[in-house]
């Protein structure tokens, strides 16, 4: 019982542990494609400012 419990218990420490690692990823890249948007529409507006200056 002891040698299941510890395998059940590296596996449950393996899975949060794989989906702390994904839940960070998918965070950091939709930050990323929002900081990225938002600049790009930033950089779109002052194009056209200084297009009709």
């Amino acid at each position: 019982f002891g040698l299941w419990a510890a395998w059940l218990t590296w596996l449950g420490i393996t899975v949060m542990a794989f989906l702390k690692v994904y839940h960070n990823y998918r965070q950091e890249d939709l930050k990323e494609f929002l900081l990225g948007r938002s600049s790009r529409r930033r950089s779109d507006v002052v194009d056209g400012k200084s297009g009709m200056i």
